[in-house]
Formats: C-alpha cells, sequence, structure tokens
C-alpha cells in the first residue's frame, strides 16, 4: 500500500491544497517554517481532527461559524496480494459498478445477464488497484467516509455522477477465492474502497519532531507497532524470541547509532506487568545489564529511530512511514546513515519533511514538494527532481554544495571563501545591517573567468540561478580586479546580465596590507617568533616589497603611483608571514584572513570603506 495521490481541502493553513502526487519510495517535502508542512502530514495519515481554515475570508466577521468540515481526498495504490489480504474474512463487500454502459467482452455490462460477474473477474485479473475515498471530519468530532472512485484500475474508469449507485456484493473465502452475490443499490460508505482505506490508515506511520516517552508499557503479546509507537517496548519484546532477526536489528541500531552495543527489552523494575527498553552503551559481554540506561533517560532521537527500524524491517507489507523534519532529532552523520539503510527497503513508501539540504541530497527523492504560505493559505509545489539533482551536480561543478544556499532569499556570490566569511563582517559592523536572507557564497573556480569558459561559466551560474526554486536568485557577483582590463571588466558584466561587479583594489587583500593589522594579528598566533612584531617593522617590508615589478601585473615596467592598490596583496601577506616567521607560520587566507578583518573593523573601519560602498549597492538593489 502507498499514498498515490492526495488533497486537502480546508484543514488549518490549506484552503485547497489541489491534488498531490506522491510515488513509491522516496518523497520529501520542503519549505519554511509554518508553510504547512506538518499540517500536511497530520492529514496523510487519516487521523486528524477537523480544524477549519481559518482566515478572514473563511471568517468574514468576528463570531461568524468557520466552514465545515475539513476533506481529505485520498487514492491509495494497493496490490492485489493486499486487497485479498484485508477484505479476506468472509464478509460481504461492495465494488462499485462504474457506468452501467462499461463494455465488456464487447457488449455493454447492462446487455449481459453474466455482466456483474464478469465485472468481478475484470477487476480481479488486474495486480493494482486505487482505494479512493473521502474523509471528512469536523470541528465537534465527527467523521464521515464516503467513496470517492470505484475500485478499478489505474487509470479510473467513467462513473455517473447522479442518481443511485449500483454495487456488487461479494466475499472471499478463506483461500482468496472470490464468490458473487448479486448486484445491490448499497451504500457507498460500505464499499470495498472505503473498508479498504480505514483498515490500511493504522499502518500509516507518522514519527514526529519531539521526544518520544516509549521506553514503557504494559506486557503484551503484539507484534505489530501502534501508529504513535506507544507498544515498542512490547513489539520489542516479542522480536527478541527470534535471536537471528533481533541480532540484525541490534546491527541496523549500532550502524545508525554506532554509540549504542545494543538493545534489549527486561521487566519493569517497578513490576505491575510493565516491560522497559534499557540500552546497552558498553560491551554487552561484560554482562554488565546493572549499568544500563532505560530509553526514557535516553538522548533524543533514539526512540525515533528504534521505532522507524522497526516497522521497516519486520513489516511483511509495504507502510507508509512519514518522517517529520528528521534532522531536529539525529546529527547529520545519523541522519545519512538511516536514510540508506531505509533505501535498502524499497518496498515502502517514506514520506519526510524537512528544511535541511542534508536531507534532500541523501535521500535522492522520486517526488519533491515545496509548500510556501501566500495570502494565508498553503500550497503545494511540485518540483522537478530532474533540476534537482541537476542542481546538486552543477553546484559541485562550481565548489558548493546544496547547504550554501538552501534556504536563503538571494545569493552574493564573491570571489573566494575568504570573501565569504569575511564580507558578513564589514556588512553587520560597518553597515550596521543584518544579512537577512542573503547567502554569501564563494566562487571556487574563478579561474575559468579568465579564460573563453567565462561565457559557460556564467551561463551556469544564470541556469542555477533561474531553473530550480531550491536555489534562489543572484543578487550580484564581487570580483576581484586582478590584472582585468576595463575591456575584459565591460565583457564579463555583459555576460553576468549586469550583475559582476569588482572590487576596486586588485584583490580583496590589498585592503588587509596594514601593517598595525598584521602585528596584532602575528603577535597572537603562538610560535610566530621569539620576540614581538612591530607595525613599523611591517610596514618597512610592504614597503620594500612595493618597489619589486614582480609584484605587479605581467607587463608593468614602472612602480604606479597607486601601488598599494596594484601590487599582489595575498602574495606579499604570505611572503611577510613566511619571512617574519622564519617559515615558522604560513600565512591561511581564509583564517588570517579574517583576523586581519576582525582587527580592522574593530579597530579602524575606514581602511574598508570602499568595500563597505560597494557591498551596499550591491544588497539595496
Amino acid at each position: 500500500m502507498y499514498i498515490r495521490r492526495f488533497r486537502l481541502v480546508n484543514y488549518k493553513s490549506y484552503s485547497d491544497s489541489g491534488e498531490i502526487e506522491f510515488e513509491p519510495g522516496f518523497n520529501v517535502i520542503t519549505g519554511q517554517n509554518n508553510a504547512g508542512k506538518t499540517a500536511l502530514l497530520e492529514a496523510l495519515t487519516l487521523q486528524f481532527s477537523g480544524i477549519p481554515h481559518r482566515t478572514i475570508r473563511t471568517i468574514p466577521y468576528p463570531g461568524a461559524p468557520p466552514p465545515e468540515p475539513s476533506i481529505a481526498y485520498s487514492w491509495m495504490g494497493i496490490d492485489k496480494q493486499e486487497l485479498l489480504r484485508v477484505i479476506g474474512d468472509n464478509q460481504g463487500k461492495f465494488i462499485r459498478i462504474p457506468h452501467q454502459d462499461f463494455m465488456l467482452e464487447g457488449v455493454p455490462f447492462s446487455r449481459r445477464p453474466d455482466g456483474a460477474q464478469k465485472f468481478l473477474e475484470w477487476i480481479l485479473g488486474h495486480q493494482e488497484y486505487d482505494a479512493s475515498t473521502i474523509l471528512q471530519r469536523n470541528s465537534a468530532g465527527g467523521t464521515s467516509w464516503q467513496l470517492n472512485q470505484p475500485l478499478c484500475p489505474y487509470p479510473l474508469l467513467p462513473y455517473p455522477m447522479g442518481g443511485s449507485p449500483t454495487f456488487i456484493q461479494f466475499r472471499v473465502d478463506s483461500q482468496g477465492n472470490f464468490s458473487q452475490l448479486g448486484n445491490v443499490a448499497g451504500n457507498q460508505f460500505d464499499d470495498v474502497s472505503v473498508f479498504l482505506a480505514q483498515r490500511l490508515a493504522p499502518q500509516i506511520y507518522r514519527f514526529m519532531a519531539e521526544r518520544y516517552q516509549v521506553g514503557e508499557c504494559a506486557f503484551g503479546h503484539s507484534n505489530v507497532l501502534v501508529s504513535n509507537a506507544q507498544n515498542l517496548p512490547e513489539v520489542l519484546n516479542s522480536l527478541q524470541a527470534n535471536h537471528e532477526k533481533f541480532r540484525s536489528y541490534n546491527e541496523l541500531v549500532h550502524e545508525i547509532l554506532p554509540q549504542i552495543q545494543r538493545i534489549a527489552v527486561r521487566p519493569h523494575p517497578a513490576g505491575g506487568g510493565r516491560v522497559q527498553i534499557i540500552v546497552w552503551q558498553h560491551d554487552p559481554k561484560t554482562m554488565r545489564d546493572d549499568v544500563t540506561v532505560p530509553l526514557t533517560e535516553s538522548g533524543t532521537g533514539i526512540s525515533q529511530v528504534l521505532a522507524i527500524l522497526y516497522v521497516v524491517m519486520t513489516s511483511i507489507h509495504p507502510q507508509v512511514i512519514i518522517i517529520d523534519e528528521p534532522q531536529s532529532f539525529l546529527h547529520p552523520g545519523a541522519l545519512r546513515k538511516l536514510i540508506e539503510v531505509l533505501k535498502t527497503y524499497p518496498v515502502h513508501q517514506y514520506i519526510l519533511t524537512t528544511h535541511s539540504p542534508t536531507v534532500i541530497s541523501a535521500a535522492d527523492p522520486q517526488v519533491l514538494l515545496m509548500t510556501q504560505l501566500k495570502d494565508s493559505a498553503s500550497t503545494v509545489t511540485t518540483l522537478n527532481v530532474s533540476d534537482a539533482r541537476d542542481l546538486y551536480s552543477s553546484l559541485a561543478d562550481i565548489g558548493a554544495s546544496l547547504s550554501d544556499v538552501f534556504g536563503a532569499d538571494r545569493i552574493l556570490w564573491v570571489e573566494g571563501v575568504t570573501e565569504q566569511q569575511c564580507f558578513p563582517q564589514i556588512i553587520s559592523i560597518i553597515l550596521k545591517r543584518p544579512l537577512m536572507g542573503t547567502a554569501i557564497v564563494s566562487i571556487r573556480e574563478t579561474g575559468d573567468l579568465e579564460g573563453r569558459d567565462a561565457q559557460r561559466v556564467f551561463q551556469l551560474y544564470n541556469r542555477l540561478s533561474q531553473a530550480s526554486v531550491l536555489l534562489p536568485p543572484a543578487v550580484g557577483f564581487v570580483l576581484d580586479s586582478e590584472c582585468r582590463s576595463e575591456a575584459r571588466k565591460q565583457e564579463l558584466r555583459k555576460l553576468s546580465q549586469g550583475r559582476a561587479e569588482f572590487i576596486p583594489r586588485r584583490m580583496y587583500e590589498n585592503y588587509l596590507l596594514m601593517p598595525p593589522a598584521i602585528a596584532a594579528v602575528a603577535n597572537e598566533i603562538k610560535g610566530f617568533r621569539d620576540t614581538p612584531v612591530s607595525a613599523q617593522e611591517i610596514a618597512d617590508l610592504v614597503e620594500k616589497k612595493g618597489k619589486e615589478l614582480d609584484f605587479y601585473c605581467k607587463g608593468t615596467k614602472d612602480i604606479p603611483p597607486n601601488w598599494l592598490e596594484e601590487i599582489d596583496g595575498a602574495r606579499v601577506l604570505s611572503e611577510i608571514f613566511s619571512e617574519l616567521s622564519e617559515s615558522r607560520v604560513t600565512y591561511e587566507k581564509t583564517k588570517h584572513g579574517m583576523l586581519l578583518t576582525k582587527w580592522l573593523v574593530q579597530n579602524n573601519p575606514a581602511v574598508l570603506e570602499e568595500v563597505a560602498v560597494l557591498l551596499k549597492r550591491i544588497l539595496e538593489r
């Protein structure tokens, strides 16, 4: 069983979600906080309460009654084996006849004396079906199930919109054999699709983003985990009887959570007919069960992992497993391992909500959905999975990852990692403005901008910014001037559609060639040298290198008057650190560049004013 399609009407933030397509395998729902992810999951379980959509539009004046009821339209895909299993109880069931003029072997259904039997045989000749129902719940607790569309192979057959529906009544014996009991003007609430949905809904498991209190429960003999996992100790206690299966279960737990050596169940020390899950964090070969830790006292996330693994590993039939924000209770490393384990059980359908790029990239979903809140109502958009996969590889090509940009409103691409770390300092301290939704991300392959690949590179960035809503648009590109001519800069501005800007000096490091700042940073480095470094000593060294043509762009014949702006600042810093420390310390652009920037923004921010003005102009676009 899996959820094929779903539509939610008048529930919490949803006025009408429209039909949402799901697939077997992994389905990921992403979106900002309060955009409707959790509300959608609640409804997908078919266990939700009636909570009407409340807005000024639905409640036009104070005291106006909200619209009723909350409605879930669901299409459950089930195979023939599951159909036989669920209804194989010798009870009479109804299948709605889709259309009186349905053709059977070239003859209209209504003209055949054996039409009902032939139709039943036609139904049973298929391997997959849709149990399509309408579930209505009102705020007073009332519940109503209705048939949405008749049980039939996908694609759905036509059926009459009005009049009294006709049903075939049938039953299934203990061997799974069908027998037809005749045609009836039955009640659609007794239709087999409604029966199936009611029976299958408890097998939809939703694991919430909160600490589970499932470490102990009453003793019992069940091996079926209830949907809220409250009987986890009971089912694990039953699993212990199957030694090999329980050993495999523990191996999976240890694979995901290496700190756990073993899980076991024992009678509760307080008695009362209860059982308790205990966690071995030490080698079980020590036989020291007296120092095991009850699950109720263990870390957040362990109980969710135990429950998820139990369902995945022990379920004989396909299940729908819904996991709400798994990154909120699992470390990224454990999260990746959990998803990899889930992939080894492909018979189940997984529906995950997340705002974590780790989950999206690890799951590599068949369906990727985004919820958004617009005008007080949640909407669901199906994203192109191919675009998303292309996005991962394209980001990798330029040295970035989804985690660099996911969730931002826009991106400011910068020359390198130094600028990525230093520019936020300039923006927040000198400009005194928050970055808010702007992500600053470094371009790791700037060398491509020097050759004929510049057009391809900017086309890549433009496509990345436009092809997927997972990636926000680029607000600009801040590049070093380096030794680019003005003509070359103009060409790059054109290729970038006017978004490329250039630092006034040769590179950002030219602003860091401030002797007091360099001295302060050097003197804080343990083992830099035995005696303190003076600002004057550094100033003399900078001036000396400023007189060497080798530090300037190729072809420079005379030292330029504005030499401090034209010199190779990164190389000068590298040589200063090497010479003054007698090669004991190597200048690290990211680490030391950040320290120099911090010193300047706190002690001499005027030095960085040119950069601040440039960033301000870009951010105000």
